[in-house]
């Protein structure tokens, strides 16, 4: 039901065009999808503080988090500050726009004024987590070389204070001159989460660093270091508790074995999903319960140089029962409703945007018409006689004369083509757009970080009527981390926890998948017209179950960890 507020938490133990970039955020402002759209989402940038402070920046990361402790997700902004100092002035600026921490006070953000935070460099992925599980958010960003030859770690010192710790955190300065997408992951199971850093040429490596405690790192070979590429996730896809690695590009799959041993799959199924020809390259991963069978499947997004020329599809890979030992899943992408977009899809999420319980498909594009946006989101119609679900197309569905004549050129190079689709105001995509609830009203909002410095970046509020919800926060302690990053919240019926045909939702808590994107470490679930459920958290690394029954939908639940079950 749309306006369900979230105030309750239940605690269990070039140069001269200036005026081009105010006029985008002026045309920009309070754009609604059309009332034919099932979702409805308004860009309210410029209401909540944020247009003035993200004017003419090139961005190239995005995560939300609390830094400051107060209940509200703040948002970190990374930049590419390398390029001409007219493309900044063309988008308002007055040069290359530094890394930004906008920080939430119920629902309107203040840039913060911490030095250590406006660097100069090209930030390629961020994720603010609790790394030395002291019950604060840290900051921990990739640079993609060039501008600056180092990753930048924050320790949170209290208040929403970052100080940068680099160069004390040991194997973290060591990194690859081309760093992506960045991921956390407990992958020894020693209640510590661990880093792991995305190279995406084939000269760079890319480097997991163990975390050893008090904010210090060290490297670990468990995943190869020539495991390059794009975007990232980590899930477990075989049900044994241990986080597994999907890295898009290469399309990669690493499963823990237990004990933070890793073998690479390389028997996928009978037929072979992750390898595909006109995949060239995949990008952004996404894990998720689409068809609601209780274990993950996946999204993979694209960046192919030239999509306008051959338009790409989302891949969509359903779970046919993996186990460590047999990694199984089952293509469907061409039958259940997904269409191709001639435009680049990198970031891609697995997320419930209508609450009605039953997961939808997204990445980071929106469509344009008549001053309305159309967020490229894929509604999940459910499944039917066994099948897999359907979806629903409701972004480029509007657009089907894209691309037109003017923006179509056969041989153009990608910088042109995109070039144009800033002036045209038709069709944009953007490299990170991390999902989060920022104005607690209990639906996910989007945030979308615009790489060209005279289109504004976006935040899009879900204003969607839909379903009850419920997000579930799980604090760890000893062998579970602090954020209960890998632990697996289901939702049952009321009365009927852990039966299989009651099973209403599930989400695996996690942050730092799709594009350079970081989403906040809470499990949201789409309830639809239950109001009373049960919830089963399944620690990760074999901890136990922790249940609670009878809860009240529209609240967020705070599960504290103390003893395995």
């Amino acid at each position: 039901m749309a306006g369900l507020s979230n105030d309750k938490t239940n605690v269990w133990d070039s140069g001269g065009h200036w005026f081009l970039a105010l006029a985008a955020i002026v045309l920009f402002a309070n754009r609604t999808v059309a009332a034919d759209s099932p979702f409805v989402f308004r860009d309210v940038a410029a209401e909540v503080g944020l247009s003035e402070p993200l004017t003419g920046l090139m961005a190239h990361a995005a995560a939300w988090g609390d830094v400051n402790g107060d209940g509200w997700i703040d948002l970190f902004v990374g930049t590419y500050a390398d390029r001409p100092i007219e493309m900044y002035i063309a988008g308002g600026a007055k040069g290359p726009v530094p890394n930004r921490l906008l920080i939430n006070r119920n629902g309107r953000f203040t840039l913060s004024d911490q030095k250590s935070i406006a660097w100069l460099g090209r930030a390629s992925g961020a994720v603010v987590v609790d790394l030395d599980n002291d019950g604060r958010s840290d900051l921990y960003v990739t640079n993609n070389g060039r501008l600056g030859r180092e990753n930048l770690l924050y320790h949170n010192v209290g208040g929403g204070q970052l100080e940068k710790v680099t160069d004390g955190a040991g194997a973290p300065i060591d990194l690859p001159d081309d760093a992506r997408s960045v991921s956390v992951l407990d992958f020894d199971g020693d209640g510590l989460l661990d880093l792991l850093v995305l190279a995406s040429v084939r000269k760079d490596e890319t480097l997991l660093f163990r975390n050893r405690g008090g904010m210090r790192f060290e490297l670990s070979e468990a995943i190869p270091r020539d495991a390059v590429g794009l975007g990232l996730a980590v899930g477990d896809l075989t049900g044994n508790g241990w986080p597994d690695v999907m890295i898009g590009g290469p399309n990669r799959l690493f499963v823990n074995l237990g004990g933070g041993s890793y073998r690479e799959a390389t028997e996928l199924g009978p037929s072979e999903p992750f390898t595909r020809e006109d995949d060239s390259p995949s990008c952004g991963i996404a894990f998720g319960d689409v068809d609601r069978d209780g274990d993950l499947d996946m999204l993979i997004g694209s960046h192919h140089k030239r999509p306008w020329a051959k338009p790409n599809a989302l891949r969509l890979l359903l779970n046919d029962g993996s186990t460590p030992k047999r990694v199984r899943f089952e293509e469907v992408t061409d039958r259940v409703g997904i269409v191709k977009y001639p435009i680049k899809i990198p970031h891609v999420e697995i997320r419930d945007f209508d609450n009605d319980g039953w997961p939808d498909l997204y990445t980071a594009v929106v469509t344009l018409r008549n001053d309305r946006i159309y967020p490229a989101i894929y509604r999940n119609l459910g499944t039917s006689r066994g099948g897999p679900p359907r979806f629903q197309e409701t972004a480029f569905v509007h657009r089907p004369d894209f691309p037109g004549p003017e923006d179509y050129v056969p041989s153009e190079r990608s910088a042109g083509f995109y070039q144009r689709l800033v002036a045209n105001c038709k069709t944009m995509y953007f490299a990170p757009g991390p999902s989060g609830d920022f104005d607690r009203d209990g639906r996910l909002d989007l945030f979308l970080a615009s790489f060209w410095p005279r289109f504004p970046s976006l935040l899009l509020k879900n204003e969607t009527t839909s379903g009850h919800y419920l997000d579930v926060e799980v604090v760890g302690t000893g062998k579970v981390n602090r954020n209960g990053i890998g632990a697996m919240v289901r939702a049952y019926r009321a009365g009927q926890a852990g039966k299989v045909t009651s099973l209403l939702t599930s989400e695996e808590i996690a942050t730092g998948y799709g594009f350079c994107s970081g989403q906040p470490p809470v499990a949201h679930l789409g309830l639809g017209h239950v109001d009373v459920c049960d919830v089963v958290v399944t620690l990760p690394h074999g901890q136990g179950r922790l249940v609670r029954e009878n809860v009240d939908a529209d609240q967020r639940l705070v599960v504290h960890v103390r003893e395995p079950e």
